[in-house]
């Protein structure tokens, strides 16, 4: 081509561009005689005429919907639907299909990098294709640059600083390869008399093979690129200069890290401020929010949840003017240029391309700490992920350790720098006390452990201890001997609380909040304060005045509500509570109050620790322990710190004062240093596969699922310390070297393949079904351990087998597998993590047998630097890696000679064995033999031994405890019973030796012994003993050699294993979630949501408008079951959906027991046959079924019937009084019922019922009024 654009150089390249954009008629394109002469030059081909009487139609702009009566299937009318166009047409194939190509990767025949090839493999011929295309399509290439949709037209004729190609091709298209280079790079580079197309085609010879120190030097550079910076404190003093021209002023001198943020925001930088809670980061949301204004664009402001949303409306209306709100269930000036919503619904934005989206110059994410909730910190990972490169991004966040970590990622994933700005410093320093007082004469047991300089003062703690214990020991005396657990009576409590609340108003320290980590105590706690009195009669006025005017909207009847009433007679004394089981309106009531400091004294759950800034004088911990849903623990220091940055004022104290009472026992020192010093909780990624994402994903088609779980946060975590794919393929290649190696070296001692045993008893055939075996044993356990059943058994006295593994011979590196009776010295139990077991010698249960063949020194690793340096910290990182890499455990099924004998006791000793350490549990529980027993001398030896074990003290400790268990009677008894259990063994392993240890009376059959008739373990036993069986049939035990083989073959399959983990890697295949992904698309295959190509089905629309349980809502639209339903009805079984408290007995027994409603009992069975089908269609396709798709257990019926009254205009305070449930939770379920709602009429449209769309409006009809539904405070006449 001898066109202009063969003819630019690089210095004149951004001239010529402008040229281009304002001159089109230079282009070649639109000069005729030119483009004639280029035809012209074409050589002929053969034309086949016929070819022209074939084509593809276009796509319909439009389908004809038909209307037809739900019940007779008559046609009643059709109408047109026009196809939105902003959306590619589903019928166009997804070029990002797991299944098929990347465009360029059909031009260079290279699999896509998820289909899990060797790129390594490539051919020659491939390559020139390569070259070949490089060379024909480079102004195609350029044209990709200039107009990307990244690029803005102020931009495009600054090109050196655009980079225009999306990170999710690495490693897939030759222009992002590793020896490729952007226009960018090049322009930065300056090559003044090269041809940006020959440039191209050196590149192109550079990637085939050759080298090129331009290239090198260009690698290197971005091998060391950060995006994470932490912004200069001299930036500070550079804000002085823009100080006049700001788009925003406050009244007071901004902070450091504030006049930092402000100066990077005005230069359009992306922004992460790390600080703690009141340390004033809504200074930084708020000229984000100025700018834009100030630019004529859009601001969007998320948070994580409504309530703070509604908050933070009230809170920038005040300050701006333009201000909009869109949650679940209202939207306010929609069309705003600033936009407060939840973080779901901007996901939602993205993933629809809304137009809100338009014009946005700004995102703030508040709260941005709350990724780390495991239910909903996906959200935030898919909105960074989603959101468009070009939007700038304000992240706020309490402190936390790996800021730079996070702000890597995201800049990353952004190709944009991010500016950290973190301080620890506390605006208002806190004291930490101990509160140890039970009365008015006992208030000033308050030490100081934690001074405002963060000194940990111990010598308080210990002073704190001896008073405690004084007291109890005095009262013990006078009232009898007392437990020191034992807990405080009600009387108690009220005078604990009566006289620390008389303390803290004389020393004034109120207003104070006061976490409690359960509602019932929160709610408890008010009516013990029944009588106390905190306010002024002008306090009470202004409290009852408030109060009326923020009710007037209410009808008479709900003012009446039991709740509102207690609460406001509670509220007038100055002591309110906080939690989810509170109304909402009276929640905010609440909040208001409290910000006026008309509230002294709250009690709160933690939940009052996420809002808007909300500080007391006080706060006090009622406990440092939580019940998290699973188990009782101590608060995190996250949590903790979250939670205590409440106390101190700004500017009204100097410092703020968190108290931690001790009601019983102080807490554990230890226990308080890591709760009050330790480090916050890192952010750790819940990034999860939903069926939403894949459902949204494959219907955007402009990024594959594989691109988007590369971009999440956990895969930067794994990736970050070996990013380079050349670490990765020189590793394979030493694997392949190190493979070769240990065969040639097996070869030389003692060949399998020269075995007459292991040749004919394919010993690698026996390797693959010891892998079974262990796979199924671990099943069987594990679902044994999770059911609880196996704990029968594990009793004490109990004889049970543990793996052991014992060198042949000293003097070599050769193992044999044994197994070790040991007895149980205690139970296990399920919340157990090791137990003590009496043993006739040591037992090392934890020796790998492949360990000293990594641990060995061998020629391999010297020959590395023939191809890959071997100083590079990445691959060193990555080799160590690869030798400690955690392969499946193979267990041999073992055979009567594995069993371990002895002779004598003199070795007997007590060690520490794991429930994962048992390999079989014996028939013999020695307890029941009538002499022997464990008497009180030895259970204290034992308990001895486990301090010594855990405390790890000296070994002379534990040797002279050993000399007095040997002396012990119940120890030695107990040694000389296994020693005899030994002995019966051993006679019989004399007659048969290989015969399968399962298959004798020694071992413990579980189905037999423990009548164990569970469905779910038949199939279990079954294979369990089909996968013995078969190994039975193969006699490699015969061979002398065996376990010398065995090694063999284990240690070439740990090897091979490793190879193929750094082949996936290479390939793409190495994703986390990766099999699970896979999983989830065979499960919508399934459903018919998706079909082969994975197009997304009329089915899989539907379900893409369902925001929960898609799965299960669109089988019942479906399935038409609400088909013949009122709409009470119908929103009434929903509610099973939507209500999330934890079930009751009462909500279990709603599955057993009849609503007196035929069809809500019919509707709620047909409800739980569905979630049942779909749980095993998941378990078909191997998915582990999580609690989030968990379709049983999700359901939840214990609000059918205050849903139904509710929908039949029955008043709150008569539906209240059919539950337990309380009133925050029933008016939450009913909010969140109407969002369903909104989704199921938005699904009605899409199949075309318009009768279940006008039900489904209706059902919202009926529940949309009174108190559930009143206008939140914070949006009030707005």
């Amino acid at each position: 081509m001898t066109s202009t654009s063969r003819k630019i150089g690089i210095d004149n390249l951004q001239e010529s561009v402008k040229s281009w954009i304002t001159n089109l008629d230079s282009l070649e394109i639109y000069n005729l005689d030119r483009v004639l002469s280029s035809v012209s030059e074409v050589p002929l081909r053969n034309i086949n005429l016929n070819n022209l009487f074939h084509y593809e139609t276009s796509n319909s702009i439009s389908d004809l919907i038909v209307r037809r009566d739900p019940t007779s299937g008559e046609i009643l009318d059709f109408y047109e639907d026009f196809k939105d166009l902003s959306e590619k047409d589903e019928a166009i194939p997804c070029l990002f299909d797991e299944n098929q190509l990347d465009i360029k990767d059909l031009l260079f025949q290279i699999p896509s990098i998820g289909d899990g090839i060797d790129f390594s493999k490539k051919t020659s011929d491939q390559a020139k294709l390569k070259e070949s295309y490089i060379d024909n399509s480079s102004v195609v290439d350029l044209s990709k640059a200039m107009f990307h949709p990244s690029i803005s037209d102020e931009s495009l004729l600054d090109i050196s600083t655009q980079s225009y190609l999306d990170e999710s091709y690495v490693n897939q298209s030759f222009l992002q390869s590793e020896n490729d280079v952007t226009i960018s790079e090049i322009l930065t580079e300056n090559l003044e008399s090269q041809d940006l197309w020959a440039k191209k085609e050196e590149v192109s010879r550079t990637s085939s093979g050759s080298s090129s120190p331009l290239i090198d030097d260009l690698q290197a550079k971005r091998k060391v690129k950060k995006y994470a910076l932490l912004a200069d404190p001299k930036l500070a003093k550079s804000f002085d200069e823009i100080k006049s021209k700001l788009a925003h002023n406050w009244p007071f001198e901004l902070d450091i890290f504030q006049k930092q943020a402000v100066y990077l925001m005005e230069n359009s930088e992306n922004v992460f401020v790390a600080a703690h809670t009141s340390a004033g980061k809504t200074v930084v949301a708020e000229y984000a929010i100025a700018l834009s204004f100030k630019h004529k664009t859009k601001v969007i402001y998320t948070s994580p949840i409504k309530a703070l949303s509604n908050q933070k409306f009230r809170e920038f209306k005040a300050t701006f003017d333009d201000v909009g709100l869109i949650t679940g269930d209202i939207q306010i000036a929609p069309e705003a240029s600033c936009l407060i919503m939840t973080t779901e619904i901007l996901r939602s934005m993205l993933y629809r391309r809304s137009e809100t989206l338009h014009d946005l110059e700004w995102v703030i994410f508040d709260e941005v700490h709350y990724m780390n909730d495991a239910h909903r910190g996906v959200v935030w990972e898919e909105v960074l992920i989603l959101l468009p490169d070009h939007i700038n991004i304000v992240m706020l966040s309490a402190t936390i350790p790996n800021h730079m970590e996070f702000a890597e990622w995201v800049g990353k994933i952004k190709q944009r720098h991010i500016y950290v700005m973190s301080t620890k410093k506390r605006p208002v320093p806190l004291e930490h006390f101990l509160y140890t007082g039970n009365s008015n004469k006992t208030s000033n047991e308050f030490y100081l452990l934690i001074d405002s300089e963060e000194n940990f003062l111990s010598k308080h703690y210990f002073k704190a201890i001896d008073v405690k214990n004084e007291r109890t020991k005095a009262s013990a005396g006078k009232y009898g001997p007392k437990g020191a657990k034992q807990s405080v009576t009600t009387g108690q409590e009220k005078n604990i609380w009566l006289s620390l609340i008389d303390m803290l108003d004389r020393k004034q320290l109120l207003p104070v909040v006061i976490f409690t980590f359960s509602r019932k105590r929160c709610d408890d706690n008010i009516y013990l304060l029944g009588s106390l009195d905190l306010n002024t009669a002008a306090e009470k006025s202004k409290i009852h005045l408030f109060i009326k005017n923020s009710l007037t909207a209410l009808s008479e009847e709900d003012r009446n509500i039991p709740q509102i009433m207690h609460l406001s007679e509670s509220l007038a004394r100055g002591i309110g509570v906080h939690h989810s089981g509170i109304l909402p309106i009276m929640k905010e009531i609440i909040e208001l109050l409290f910000q006026q400091s008309l509230i002294k004294v709250l009690f709160a759950t933690e939940t009052f620790a996420m809002g808007i800034n909300m500080p007391a004088r006080t706060v006090i911990f009622d406990s440092i322990r939580k019940h998290d849903g699973t188990k009782y623990r101590n608060l995190q220091a996250s949590e903790y710190i979250q939670m205590a940055g409440r106390a101190g004022r700004r500017g009204l104290d100097k410092t703020g004062t968190v108290i931690v009472l001790c009601k019983n026992e102080i807490p554990d020192i230890k226990d308080l240093q890591d709760i009050m010093k330790g480090k916050p909780s890192q952010l750790e990624s819940k990034f999860r596969i939903t069926y939403s994402m894949i459902l949204s994903l494959l219907r955007k088609k402009d990024m594959r699922i594989q691109d988007f779980m590369r971009r999440s946060f956990s895969e930067h975590k794994m990736t970050q310390t070996a990013e380079n794919p050349a670490v990765y393929e020189a590793a394979n290649i030493y694997l392949n070297e190190k493979l070769e190696f240990f065969k040639q070296k097996c070869r030389n001692e003692s060949s399998i393949e020269t075995c007459a045993y292991c040749k004919q008893s394919k010993m690698y055939d026996y390797y693959h079904l010891c892998a079974e075996y262990s796979a199924v044993h671990k099943e069987l356990y594990d679902k044994l351990h999770v059911n609880g059943l196996i704990f029968k058994s594990l009793t004490q006295g109990r004889v049970v087998f543990v793996r052991s593994i014992r060198k042949l011979d000293p003097k070599e590196s050769k193992y044999v597998y044994k197994l070790a009776p040991v007895i149980l010295a205690e139970p296990l139990t399920k919340d157990d993590n090791s137990v003590l077991a009496l043993s006739l010698d040591e037992v090392n249960v934890l020796k790998n047998s492949e360990d000293e063949f990594w641990e060995e020194e061998d020629s391999i690793t010297n020959k590395m630097t023939s191809f890959y340096d071997k100083t590079n910290l990445q691959y060193e990182h990555l080799i160590e890696k690869l030798k400690n890499f955690k392969t499946n455990e193979i267990q041999i099924p073992f055979i009567l000679k594995s069993l371990e004998t002895y002779k004598n006791i003199k070795n007997a000793t007590l060690l520490k064995i794991k429930y994962s350490d048992i390999q079989a549990i014996s028939s013999k529980l020695l307890i029941k033999n009538s002499q022997i027993h464990f008497d009180y001398s030895f259970m204290s030896l034992c308990s001895q031994f486990n301090e010594a074990h855990f405390q790890q003290r000296n070994v002379k400790f534990v040797q002279e405890l050993n000399r007095e268990l040997s002396k012990n009677t119940s120890f030695v008894n107990l040694a000389s019973e296994l020693l005899r259990f030994t002995e019966v063994y051993a006679n019989d392993s004399l007659e048969n030796e290989n015969q399968s240890l399962l298959s004798t009376n020694l071992v413990l059959d579980f189905k037999r012994d423990m009548s164990i008739r569970d469905l779910q373990f038949v199939d279990v036993f079954a294979n369990y003993k089909k996968v013995i069986s078969n190994l039975n049939n193969l006699h490699c035990l015969d061979c002398p050699k065996f376990y010398e083989h065995f090694d063999q073959v284990l240690i070439e399959n740990s090897i091979q294993d490793r190879i193929n983990y750094v082949i996936d890697v290479i390939s793409g295949n190495s994703l986390l979630l990766v099999s699970e992904y896979r999983y989830r698309i065979e499960v919508l295959k399934k459903l018919r949501l998706i079909d082969e190509r994975n197009f997304v089905l009329l089915k899989g629309k539907v379900a893409l408008e369902i925001s929960m349980a898609e799965l299960l809502i669109t089988e019942l639209i479906i399935e038409n079951v609400f088909s013949q339903m009122q709409p009470c009805e119908i929103v009434s079984l929903l509610s099973a959906i939507v209500y999330q408290q934890k079930s009751s007995q009462d909500d279990e027994n709603y599955l057993k027991t009849s609503f007196n409603n035929a069809v809500l009992d019919q509707g709620r069975d047909k409800m739980y046959q569905i979630a049942q089908y779909l749980n095993n269609i998941q378990s078909e396709c191997q998915l582990q079924v999580s609690n989030e798709d968990d379709y049983v257990e999700q359901l939840n019926f214990g609000l059918v019937p205050v849903v139904y009254e509710w929908s039949k205009g029955v008043s709150f305070c008569k539906i209240k009084a059919l539950t337990d449930t309380q009133e925050g939770i029933i008016v939450k379920t009913i909010q969140r019922l109407d969002e369903l709602c909104n989704n199921l009429k938005s699904a009605a449209k899409i199949i075309g019922d318009t009768v279940l769309e006008s039900k489904i409006d209706q059902c919202s009809v009926l529940i949309r009024r009174d108190i559930v539904f009143a206008a939140s405070l914070y949006v009030k006449n707005q």
